[in-house]
């Protein structure tokens, strides 16, 4: 049997859940911030970064928009994530790929604080994901999940 999942209504749930909890911070004088890293005149990459400050504002999470030339030298990218690194007022960092040839993802990928790694690919967040204690859940594996829940089905045991 075939079943269609609403997936912008479970969206929907789930960010206002996330905006009741970002109500408490800001009652404590906290905003979450978190800053995109763009490096690349990709289409789909500038309206995938798009589509997270949108998020962002419907919640009231700050967005920064952190834009870099393609051109421009690898170092470039690399003292604006050693910034936000260094930065209190910002609590994520997600550095939207790919990445040019010249630029070493995997150092990108180190170079980002693990506390601030939202989409947990430095490699103390994998391997906490891989001993089963995520800082983070990744993004897409955990809205399937959401997804799946939302329509009762059952996946514990499943092949």
């Amino acid at each position: 049997m075939t079943e269609i999942i609403d997936g912008n209504a479970v969206a929907a749930e789930i960010r206002a859940g996330l905006a009741d909890g970002i109500a408490t911070l800001a009652d404590a004088d906290v905003t979450p911030c978190l800053a995109t890293v763009l490096m690349s005149d990709d289409p789909a990459s500038q309206t995938y970064v798009s589509m997270k400050h949108s998020d962002c504002e419907e919640v009231g999470i700050e967005a920064r928009d952190y834009e870099i030339d393609p051109e421009a030298p690898a170092d470039d990218l690399y003292a604006t994530i050693d910034d936000l690194n260094a930065d209190p007022s910002v609590h994520g960092i997600l550095v939207q790929m790919p990445l040019p040839d010249h630029v070493d993802e995997r150092e990108v990928l180190r170079r980002i604080d693990p506390a601030k790694d939202v989409d947990g690919f430095h490699p103390e967040n994998v391997g906490r994901l891989v001993a089963g204690h995520p800082r983070f859940k990744p993004c897409t594996p955990h809205g399937i999940q959401k997804l799946l829940a939302a329509a009762d089905v059952e996946t514990e045991g499943a092949d």
